[in-house]
């Protein structure tokens, strides 16, 4: 009996058998632990159902606590595959009522890129959260030697996946969608439509504190957490294999254990990401951006919140039409894709190279006009909510 032998609970721990970048991301959600409420049963059944319908294979671990507070861990199954999904599983449709729009900002001409959105496509401030201007550290917003072109190959085909989706995350994506149509039409971005389809897959994951050892990037249980990862990418270049990929994108929830100093929380609530600034800064990141201080970015690193009320700042939209430019490639330096866009090295050139904050608000006037009307289209839902860090 388990009360003689001091055992107190049983579990049935799944994870994937590969990285999370192994599995482009799809490893994430086949993370479970399921409680053996009957542990007198000399066996236990328990049916494997993927939660996205993307094949891989999984480890199976019998988690066994005592009531002395120690606990063991038995491997029981190694590469286990999920069953074949069908032609009908692997189907994925969007919630009713979500529509593409791609007419919505069909009345826009691109403008030939400029250098100050050649510089803040590849400037990067790799510093934390600033409350002022005072506390910004200009000295580590630069042009590095590792930034390049960010330009994946194959076209764009999102979907979002996990139980904390809502409807908001659906909307904002369309959006997107929308707006990057305009940009790069070669790009065809829409919703995939099946699984297999799928290159740039958005998990919306539940944490628990037995995730954090092995998922700590995925998974920090003292706050929210979101990021995007262009592990499966770097597979493709660096290899050959996984060109049918263009990284993914990941949002967590978690029960609260340690409540945050001043975000009102409680231990037991549910915590998450409210849609949808955090939606916008990590799509940025997907599509080449990194963080920065120019006011209004969806990758801006400010404190204070009203400095990222844009979805899409002038300088987010003219950085992205860079890394997205039919004309540059992947891997490209900043000269290399200054020389393919015929923007000329003079003197402006390199006095943003050494101060590319110089280059914040100074784009195009159309990027502006856009930016303006994606924000107004963006507050004018019911299901938009501030974010918080």
């Amino acid at each position: 009996m388990p009360e003689i032998a001091g055992i107190s609970k049983m579990y049935l721990r799944t994870s994937p058998s590969k990285s999370a970048n192994g599995t482009k991301g799809f490893g994430l959600l086949s993370l479970s632990q399921y409680e053996i409420s009957d542990m007198t049963d000399l066996s236990y059944q328990y049916q494997l159902v993927s939660p996205s319908a993307y094949q891989l294979a999984l480890d199976i671990d019998l988690i066994t606590e005592y009531q002395d507070g120690m606990a063991c861990t038995s491997r029981m199954f190694s590469d286990l595959m999920y069953p074949e999904a069908t032609t009908v599983e692997k189907r994925l449709t969007v919630p009713e009522g979500i529509q593409v729009d791609y007419s919505r900002y069909a009345d826009i001409v691109v403008p030939e890129p400029t250098v100050e959105a050649l510089i803040f496509a590849f400037a990067e401030y790799k510093g934390g959260h600033a409350p002022s201007l005072q506390e910004i550290d200009y000295s580590i917003w630069r042009i590095y030697p590792e930034q390049t072109i960010e330009a994946y190959s194959p076209e764009l085909r999102l979907y979002l996946f996990g139980e904390g989706v809502d409807y908001g995350d659906w909307e904002s994506a369309a959006h997107m969608l929308e707006i990057l149509s305009v940009i790069t039409p070669e790009l065809d971005p829409r919703f995939a439509r099946d699984v297999d389809e799928v290159t740039l897959p958005q998990f919306h994951m539940f944490c628990e504190s037995w995730m954090v050892p092995e998922y700590k990037k995925h998974c920090n249980m003292k706050s929210n957490a979101a990021a995007f990862s262009n592990g499966p990418t770097r597979r493709y270049y660096d290899s050959h294999r996984g060109a049918d990929s263009r990284g993914f994108l990941w949002f967590q929830s978690r029960i609260v254990t340690e409540p945050g100093e001043g975000k009102g929380e409680k231990i037991g609530d549910i915590a998450t990401n409210p849609c949808c600034s955090i939606n916008f800064h990590e799509f940025s990141h997907s599509v080449g951006l990194s963080h920065n201080y120019c006011p209004y970015s969806s990758v801006g690193r400010w404190e204070d919140r009203p400095y990222m009320t844009k979805p899409f700042s002038e300088d987010d939209l003219a950085g992205m039409a860079v890394h997205l430019d039919p004309r540059t490639e992947h891997g490209m330096t900043i000269e290399e894709a200054a020389d393919a866009l015929g923007i000329e090295k003079n003197e402006r050139y390199y006095e943003l190279v050494e101060k590319p904050w110089l280059a914040c608000g100074e784009q195009h006037p159309t990027w502006e006009e856009l930016a303006n009307r994606v924000y107004e289209d963006h507050i004018s839902s019911d299901l938009v909510e501030t974010n918080n860090r």
